[in-house]
């Protein structure tokens, strides 16, 4: 009776996780290519800082903003290059925040915005296609804005 009950429990456990809303950030951001920065997280929200005019940052975990969520872009920085590791899509489902930057996502394996999705950026580029290293330290030392 004991190993009955223990199943069920164990069996109302997964099930309230499988059917709770998914709530994700970008992780395992480094800035990349000679540009330096700060990435902090908490509470459904990160804030990502970058000191020169372009920063590189590659994101070993993905970048995805669930429901609810917020990523922001500030400080110095007027372009972010954002690459997108890993085998999942990006699911842009919150809120990315940009005021007056320009953001580009690369993710080989496909990049969705929902309708829920909403961007605030000067410029957002999504695109599938891989960037060599080269084409990175060229992004990260252009003088162009």
């Amino acid at each position: 009776m004991k190993k009955l009950s223990n199943h069920i429990i164990l069996s109302g456990i997964t099930v309230s996780m499988l059917f709770s809303p998914l709530m994700a950030l970008p992780s395992g951001g480094k800035f990349t290519h000679g540009t330096s920065g700060t990435i902090t997280s908490g509470n459904g929200h990160m804030q990502i800082n970058g000191n020169g005019t372009n920063s590189v940052i590659q994101w070993g975990g993905g970048f995805s903003i669930g429901q609810g969520e917020t990523v922001e872009f500030g400080g110095n920085s007027k372009n972010y290059l954002n690459i997108a590791h890993g085998t999942s899509k990006s699911m842009i489902e919150g809120l990315l925040k940009a005021n007056g930057k320009n953001i580009f996502l690369i993710n080989p394996n496909g990049v969705i915005i929902t309708k829920k999705g909403t961007i605030n950026a000067n410029r957002f580029v999504a695109s599938t296609s891989s960037m060599s290293d080269g084409d990175m330290w060229k992004f990260a030392k252009s003088t162009q804005e």
